[in-house]
């Protein structure tokens, strides 16, 4: 089973995020943190780079 908390910035996601895991028994990811970890960039960079847009496109 897989949980997905998503929102706008700065209401709890992380912390409500790591209490539900922690209580679930289940592992804990921040995309945040798995971005900056893969690419070495930040979300918001990554999303703004177009990758993301080009694939999109190539899909339709």
């Amino acid at each position: 089973m897989n949980i997905l908390l998503f929102g706008i910035s700065n209401i709890g996601k992380s912390s409500t995020g790591k209490v539900l895991a922690n209580n679930l028994g289940f592992d804990f990811y921040d995309l945040d943190d798995e971005v900056k970890k893969a690419f070495g960039i930040t979300l918001e960079e990554f999303v703004n780079t177009g990758i993301l847009k080009e694939r999109d496109y190539k899909r339709s």
